[in-house]
């Protein structure tokens, strides 16, 4: 966030790649809803206080993707371009299953990793790990949900999706159905 003399937002700049593709609409109103978040939470509580808990921060953000996406789905419609429709619904369907079990992967990653025993019932004291046991129980958890045949990446290569372990479904899924329309 960049600020001005009097310490307010002045802009929020986002970086990524951009295609033109009806995914890529999305993703940048995904994260112009993070923009205006910051800005009208820093307008309102200032420097020190305008940061959330990142499952309010989501709901601004899912809530600017999903209103896109109806637009996105009315303009579709009323071209009476059904193939485009189709691909919209379902692309939308398979991104919102996706990002949910994902999430869910990642909790019970973080769930067992911090004791939680294979079954799920119950905690134990958790136990330093190698990278090599953080790796197979990172895919063991990923196979539960994706198969075997599922594609999972080492988690070596999913690292990089380090801070997106402390994200909760219930934003994302709450969200999304609420302003979805559909």
């Amino acid at each position: 966030m960049l600020r001005g003399a009097s310490g307010e937002p002045d802009a929020v700049v986002h970086v990524l790649n951009y295609l033109g593709s009806n995914h890529d609409v999305m993703t940048l109103a995904h994260e112009l809803g993070h923009g205006v978040h910051g800005i009208l939470a820093g307008a309102a509580q200032g420097p020190l206080m305008y940061q959330a808990p990142i499952a309010y921060c989501e709901t601004a953000s899912v809530f600017g993707e999903m209103t896109t996406f109806s637009f996105l789905k009315k303009q579709l419609a009323e071209k009476g371009d059904n193939a485009a429709l189709l691909a919209l619904i379902t692309q939308k369907i398979e991104g919102m299953l996706n990002t949910v079990v994902r999430q869910i992967g990642f909790s019970n990653f973080e769930r067992r990793m911090h004791g939680m025993n294979a079954e799920y019932t119950e905690w134990n004291e958790p136990t330093k790990l190698s990278v090599e046991e953080l790796d197979g129980l990172w895919l063991s958890t990923a196979k539960e949900l994706y198969g075997e045949d599922g594609d999972v990446s080492p988690m070596k290569t999913a690292a990089i999706c380090g801070p997106t372990f402390r994200i909760s479904t219930g934003p994302f899924t709450f969200t999304a159905m609420r302003s979805a329309n559909c």
